[in-house]
Parts: C-alpha cells; structure tokens; sequence
C-alpha cells in the first residue's frame, strides 16, 4: 500500500505535511529514503549561481528538512533507518560536475553527523555512494553531448565492471540499508558504483 504526496521538499511546510500523512496513514513512519537528485554540468565558471541553488536546495537542503520533519515519528516507534542518497562523487572528483559533487560531498557529511546525535534513539542512518545509475537522469546527460554512444563509452572505460548500475541494484542496497539485517551499521557509506572508486 502506498500514498503519494506531491511536495516541494526544499520548503520546511511542505516537508512537515508529508511527515503528517506519513503519520496520519500508516500510524508513524520506519524508514525514510532521501532519494530526491538533481544534477547540472559546467565548470564553476559555467555554472550560474541559480544552479547552483537549485542544486544544493534538492540534494542538501531537502535531506536536511525532510529528515527533520520525520526524526519524531521514528522515535516515537523506537528508533528507525534513514538512508540517504549520496554519489561515488561525494569520493572521488569527476570533471565538470561542481554542484553535484559537493552536494553529495554534504549529503555524506550529514549523514555521519545525524548517525551520531541520532544513535541513542536507535535511529541509523546510512547513505548510498552510487555510480553511474541506468536511469534517465543518467541518459539524458549523455544524450546532450556531440557524441552520445561515445560519451557514454568514455563514461564506461572508468568502471571496472563496464556497465552501468541497474536500478534494481539500487533498490536492493536500500532495502538492505533499511532493515535490520544492516541493524549495526550505522553512520557510513554503501558503495554500489560497479568499482568506480577502487582506482
């Protein structure tokens, strides 16, 4: 069973009404999932200060509202997971991406910081260093360069596995990440990236 709420997460309210009809609709809540992503390109020169905004309001800002709203309904269960959406960028630098690549660097960062002041409350919280995930967020970066086929070539050559990451793969590591077969892993980085950053 599920219910959807369309919301703006970078605003407080809007991330208080969805703890709400979590609340008011299954009783409480048990796990959230930051998953909400946003990616420009361009240098820092190329990069209007806008995007910029934009882009650490959805990938920062929103895990930091939305995980506020919702930290009371998981004490009030007993504790809980919180799993968040990082990148194997918040590791390693890659050409181009400044917005994205800091912004998951903060989104690991926050991680690690509420796994500590949330641990008495038996709340773990965990984030997920992705790769190159096939979805169209992904393509559509692609498909905007001269040469599209070879752009995603290049982008296959620094992945040991040579592929992209599935999306069921990604689903697997946040359920994994959310049970309690993950219970004493709190406070760290999954990382499901094909062997980006073993070089």
């Amino acid at each position: 069973e599920a219910v959807a709420v369309g919301a703006d997460l970078t605003r407080a309210a809007e991330c208080e009404r969805v703890a709400t009809t979590a609340r008011e609709a299954f009783g409480g809540l048990d796990v959230l999932y930051n998953n909400a992503s946003l990616l420009v390109t361009g240098t820092v020169e190329d990069c209007p200060e806008e995007d910029w905004d934009r882009v650490f309001a959805l990938n920062v800002k929103a895990v930091f509202l939305l995980t506020r709203a919702c930290l009371p309904l998981l004490r009030a269960r007993g504790g809980g997971s919180i799993v968040n959406l990082a990148s194997s960028l918040a590791l390693i630098g890659y050409p181009g991406l400044p917005a994205y690549s800091a912004s998951k660097g903060a989104v690991r960062q926050l991680t690690k910081t509420l796994a500590l002041d949330c641990a008495a409350d038996g709340i773990r919280v965990n984030c997920i260093c992705h790769g190159g995930i096939d979805d169209p967020l992904l393509h559509s970066l692609f498909d905007r360069a001269p040469d599209p086929s070879g752009a995603l070539a290049g982008f296959l050559e620094g992945i040991p596995l040579g592929r992209l990451i599935p999306l069921d793969h990604m689903a697997a590591a946040a359920l994994f990440l959310a049970s309690e077969e993950s219970g004493s892993t709190t406070g760290t980085e999954l990382l499901v990236d094909g062997g980006q950053t073993a070089h």
